[in-house]
């Protein structure tokens, strides 16, 4: 791939057009960041820290992304190196009196500093935030734009952030982070690759006529347009359109599923991910309008040393319909996801490239009427993911760095979702519900996901037995197994 001059208009990538539309589409000034907040116990070089930023901005041009308005809907520039910028705010809290006020004071100031929206005209799409509660304690808040980041990105970042902090120096100056960028290879001996470069590779392979959009628009036509659909009943929704502030329910899952768990994939053929998704899919059963289940999740489109240059949202976004059936055991409905999930993943594209070519009847053209993002947007649907704070470790010289012990993100539901998580920890993992305030039951949120419980300690009690799929059922009745204990709603 070619290098293109920074600042050269080009099209952003499939995976960023939904996101960039249904910003300018809302028009109410929020935009979606992705959230991470390290608690830091040890010296902290600022100084040092600063310069690491400005280091990183300098090496990855998507951390340089804006995206201008102008004639194209779908344009997006890159800022040359030397006029990177990653801002780090400092707040000190060390003339509050007692501990307990400077810990409050900071979780007001992470959750508005997550909530802040960036400027996608002209940038920087990048923000960090420091809190100093006391000498040697520092809580970190870094925030990128979901259009420039997602989780791979993230653990990529933060390791090199790490080793930037490790070194004896960081780099200070544009033309020696543009020499250590340009040394990145795109791993077959070709020069450094560029975001532009991407995405226009990306578009060429999605041609009309490929096999994976012609797969996509058969799913779509055999279970609606928009795919992703929950179609709650009202047991679960009985106002499903509402937005507005969130709400969060969670459930522990048993400890003995978190030690059991490589042997229950092992013997089923599974992932975690396949196994936490299956849970929920158990528990929704009876909050369902039909027979299926459709899961948007996502799944790295990029990996190795060319992500090293390429930082930014390369996630191919795929979706999953899973048959339901009222009569069907855990293993039964790991079976189905499995299957679901394998073909998903069989045929990884971008799923809004292909989305939007099935709606508006476009085949090859690049023209998109934002106004259709309406009816996508109104639709309650689902959104799964699995979260480990261990996987984006943040290491400090002579600093011992945590993840920040509670919630700062998702303030407000811009869509009427349900956000599923599953949050994978040492010891357990939780699985959780974000729904905006009135839109969902939270009482019948409480029992999916007590049912989801109940479903892991099955599987931790017999972890050896095969998930083998069934076959789709038209028909469904019945309610899940009673849980076991309920769930906690804040």
């Amino acid at each position: 791939m070619t290098q293109r001059p920074d600042t050269h208009p080009s099209r952003c990538s499939v995976t960023q057009e939904h996101r960039l539309l249904f910003n300018r589409r809302m028009n109410d000034g929020r935009t979606q960041p992705v959230c991470a907040a390290y608690v830091i116990d040890g010296p902290l070089d600022v100084a040092k820290l600063r310069a690491a930023l400005g280091t990183l901005a300098r090496r990855h041009d998507a951390l340089r992304m804006y995206f201008p308005v102008g004639d194209d809907p779908l344009a997006m520039a890159v800022r040359p190196d030397d006029e990177a910028s990653w801002p780090l705010e400092v707040v000190s809290l060390l003339d509050l009196p007692s501990g307990d006020e400077r810990d409050g004071r900071a979780q007001t100031l992470l959750e508005a500093f997550c909530d802040r929206p960036f400027d996608l005209a002209s940038g920087p799409l990048v923000a960090a935030l420091l809190i100093q509660i006391s000498e040697r304690r520092n809580i970190l808040g870094l925030t990128l734009e979901h259009l420039v980041c997602d989780g791979i990105s993230q653990t990529l970042l933060f390791e090199e952030l790490s080793g930037l902090m490790a070194g004896p120096a960081p780099l200070t100056s544009a033309s020696s982070a543009s020499s250590t960028s340009s040394s990145v290879s795109t791993g077959q001996g070709g020069p450094a690759a560029c975001y532009a470069a991407y995405s226009e590779k990306q578009r060429h392979a999605l041609g009309p006529d490929s096999a994976p959009v012609r797969f996509w628009n058969e799913q779509f036509h055999q279970h609606g347009v928009y795919p992703p659909t929950l179609r709650p009943s009202d047991k679960l929704a009985p106002a499903p359109l509402t937005t507005g502030p969130s709400a969060h329910v969670e459930v522990e899952l048993p400890a003995a599923f978190s030690e059991h768990l490589k042997e229950i994939t092992a013997a089923t053929r599974t992932t975690p991910f396949m196994v936490y998704l299956s849970l929920l899919t158990y528990g929704l059963r009876d909050g369902l309008l039909d027979d299926w289940l459709g899961v948007v999740f996502m799944e790295s489109g990029r990996r190795g040393a060319e992500t090293r240059r390429l930082i930014g949202n390369f996630a191919f976004e795929l979706c999953a319909w899973t048959p339901l059936d009222p009569d069907d055991g855990i293993h039964d409905v790991l079976g189905r996801v499995r299957d679901s999930v394998a073909t998903s993943i069989g045929h990884a594209l971008p799923l809004w490239w292909a989305t939007r070519r099935y709606v508006s009847r476009e085949g090859a053209r690049e023209t998109f009427d934002p106004s259709r993002l309406d009816e996508r947007f109104t639709t309650p649907w689902m959104y799964f993911s699995v979260s480990d704070p261990r996987a984006n470790p943040l290491k400090l010289p002579d600093a011992q760095v945590e993840p920040y012990p509670a919630r700062v993100e998702i303030p407000y539901m811009r869509t009427p979702l349900l956000m599923a998580t599953a949050v994978a920890g040492d010891a357990s993992t939780k699985l959780s519900f974000d729904f905006a305030q009135g839109g969902y039951d939270p009482a019948a949120l409480e029992s999916v996901l007590a049912s989801a419980a109940a479903a892991a300690a099955e599987l931790a009690a017999s972890p050896s037995r095969s998930a083998s799929p069934a076959p789709p059922s038209p028909s469904r009745s019945a309610s899940p197994s009673s849980p076991p204990s309920p769930p906690s709603v804040r």
